[in-house]
């Protein structure tokens, strides 16, 4: 698959002049009417790259600045190739690194190496047996030990 993730460009970012930062990660939010709000980045980037195509929905920074709108570093990306920026500057915690995580990478490795181990009354009681152990739920055991949650690289 080829690279479409347009290279930063070095020019320095235009801050949206209206709008308020929002509470997730400083996005600047612009007031429609209604009581609704569009994001300023997706407005900026809709005008300059069009309507966004259905695969690749999400309106990214190359520059890495949330409330930036200027053209040049804007794109239209998948899901997939926005968190990979997200994860090459830092910006995505993951497992032990995000601040409402309850397990640590050990646990995790010792959870997966437990799960296992057979149980007396089926699978069902082995997992709920590791929630309680942990303190999480059987949600959360059963996505880490499926590989759903906590990926190793």
């Amino acid at each position: 698959m080829k690279n479409t993730i347009p290279r930063f460009d070095g020019e320095p970012c235009i801050l949206s002049p209206i709008g308020k930062p929002n509470s997730r990660g400083g996005y600047i939010r612009v007031p429609t009417g209604g009581g609704k709000y569009k994001m300023a980045h997706r407005i900026a980037c809709t005008e300059a790259h069009g309507r966004a195509p259905w695969d690749k929905p999400i309106a990214g920074h190359t520059c890495g600045t949330p409330a930036c709108i200027r053209p040049s570093h804007l794109f239209w990306a998948s899901v997939k190739e926005n968190m990979a920026v997200c994860r090459s500057r830092q910006r995505h915690m993951r497992g032990e690194e995000h601040h409402k995580a309850k397990l640590t990478w050990e646990q995790v490795r010792r959870i997966r190496k437990e799960e296992h181990v057979p149980a007396e009354h089926g699978r069902r009681s082995n997992v709920m047996a590791l929630a309680n152990k942990y303190g999480v739920s059987y949600v959360t055991i059963y996505a880490i030990v499926k590989g759903q949650t906590w990926k190793e690289d």
